[in-house]
Formats: C-alpha cells, structure tokens, sequence
C-alpha cells in the first residue's frame, strides 16, 4: 500500500446547478469529511443531478469524471443475486436447491441455495463452524456469495467472471466487470488514524468478488437499476421473491431493514426504498431506487476518512439520500 503525502484538495467537474443548492452544499462540504466521487440522481428516465468531485488518483491530482470506474463493494451481491435468479428462471436450479447438489464435497446438508441468497445459512466461512442452524437467524455473509459464484460456475462451466461478463454484455452495461482486478479503476484512499492518506491496491481478484469486487460507473447502476426494477431481468413473480424480507438487518446506518435476496429494502420512511450500500478496500458506495417514483441515487466514492466510525465515512451518502427521499415527489 503505498501512502500518500500530498495535501488532498476537492474539485468539482461540473458547475453547480442553482435548484440544486442544497445538495451542492452536501457534496461540496468538508465537514465532517471531503467527498471524492460521483453522485448521480434520476427519476424515471430523467438525470436529476450527476456531479464528480474529487480525484481518481491524489498522487497525480487526475481530477474525476463522471465515467470514472470503481470498486462496488456490496453492491456486487444483487447482480450475484440477479444472475443466480436468472439460471432459476431458465430452468437450471432452483432456490429450494440444496448447495450440496452443486458441490458434492459440502458440509452442510441442510443448506439450500436460497439460504445463501438470503444470509441465513450460519456458515462463518471456508473452515469456520457454523454460528446458528440453518434458516434460524441472519448473519451477513461474503463468504455464501462467493458459494454462489461456484454454483453458477459448476452449471455453465466457465468462471465467474466470464460468465458475468457474457451477462453484462447481454445487458449492454459496458463498463462493468466481475474480475476483482481493472487497470483503469480510479485509486481507493483510506485515511488512517495519523491522518495520512494510504492508496489501497487494485487487485482483489484473489478475493471473494461475487460478494464484493465488482467494477462499475455510476451511468451503467442506473442503467441496471432501470433493467431490474422495471422488470427486464426476472420474472415478476422472481423479482417479488427477489425483494422479499426474510430477515430483519439491524444495520449500522440504516436501522431495522428487511434483507431479501442480496438487497436490503426500507420501509421505514417517506418512500419504500430498494438497494444496497458498498464498503470495500479505499471505496465506499450507496444504490438506492425507491419504486412509486422510479427514482435512482447512486453514489460512488473512492475515499474511506474514517475507517473507525461508519456514520462519518458515510455521512454524504446519508445525506444525499435523505434529501432524496424527501424531495423526489
């Protein structure tokens, strides 16, 4: 990991938008953190807002853009989600699907495909024990995705990432790959306890990616977010099961969700919310689409500031989204 020393200064690429002021002062704040991303806001086929401010790399001052690549994070798991899904409508598995009739060697019996889906398979990892009985309780997982990407991978014999490939040309999202790994991803800066900002590498291809590590803009979410929720990826009756609750999430920044498969759905405020948020080495990102609107906020940061305090690393996302919910009628 290589450190950086330079002072970080925030630039915009885009001019602000005056009926925008109130997000503009957001984004543009520095207090309690700096931002250093894209944000974009839609409503049905509409951009709202779409800004960029920050910078791909500090060590080079490359000021960002708004096609400007990064790590997903968690907002890799309902495009996992989404294809697992997909093989179901097909024909080639089935939820109800015991994990163990894809890979033989499985320790758990009792563990099916939609447990996995849904984080309710109790599994702490590759030779962990299992914490609770199968479908009894929620326990948020990486590890049950990477699951899902050997499963796909046993029923089309190629890999992970070119069978996600093949899926995101299919879609026409361009600028979205499943490799871990993109020599023209902007640079993920984590801000440590010293105060120095340490540049985290690129590669993760070695990592759990179906769970985490997938590549993409913020135009080619919003383009997904218009495939999924408007019905052009599943089946309706899959996609209801999609969005489904079958756990309670007590989540740090969200409070009391409903966590269905790979996406978390709110129902505690102005407007039914539908998405996730991403944390992933030097990145940090929210995808949220709010369906008696058909509104879209995407945001997309390579600039953790406090690794120690959630609240604070997300305080523009927060932010952000509020406002949506509250001004998008």
């Amino acid at each position: 990991m290589k450190k950086i020393t330079l002072l970080f200064l925030f630039l915009s690429s885009f001019a602000a938008f005056p009926q925008k002021e109130e997000l503009d002062k957001i984004l543009y704040s520095s207090t309690p953190k700096p931002f250093s991303g894209v944000v974009l806001i839609a409503k049905n086929k509409k951009i709202k807002y779409f800004k960029a401010q920050g910078f791909t790399d500090v060590s080079t001052n490359q000021v960002l853009n708004k096609k400007d690549k990064f790590f997903l994070g968690s907002l890799s798991k309902q495009i996992t989600a989404v294809q697992v899904l997909r093989a179901a409508d097909n024909g080639l598995l089935s939820v109800e699907d015991s994990v163990i009739k894809f890979i033989p060697d499985f320790a758990y019996a009792d563990v099916k495909i939609k447990h996995l889906l849904s984080h309710k398979h109790g599994i702490s990892g590759p030779e962990g024990p299992k914490t609770f009985e199968t479908g009894t309780s929620f326990a948020y997982s990486d590890y049950g995705y990477h699951l899902l990407s050997i499963i796909l991978e046993k029923i089309y014999q190629k890999p992970f990432a070119e069978i996600s490939q093949t899926f995101f040309n299919e879609i026409g999202l361009k600028n979205t790959s499943a490799t871990g790994i993109k020599t023209d991803l902007v640079v993920g800066i984590i801000r440590n306890e010293k105060g120095d900002l340490i540049e985290q590498p690129k590669d993760f291809s070695d990592k759990y990616v179906a769970g985490g590590l997938m590549i993409s803009t913020a135009s080619d979410l919003l383009k997904w977010n218009r495939l999924l929720h408007l019905g052009k990826l599943l089946k309706p009756e899959t996609y209801t099961a999609m969005t489904t609750g079958y756990s309670i999430q007590n989540h740090k920044l969200m409070g009391e969700v409903d966590y269905g498969y790979g996406i978390r759905i709110s129902r505690n405020l102005k407007h039914v919310e539908i998405g996730h948020t991403g944390y992933a080495a030097g990145f940090i990102t929210l995808n949220y689409f709010y369906p008696a609107t058909k509104t879209s906020v995407i945001i997309l940061e390579n600039l953790i500031w406090n690794e120690n305090d959630l609240k604070e690393a997300f305080y523009q996302q927060m932010k952000i989204k509020d406002w949506v919910d509250k001004n998008q009628d």
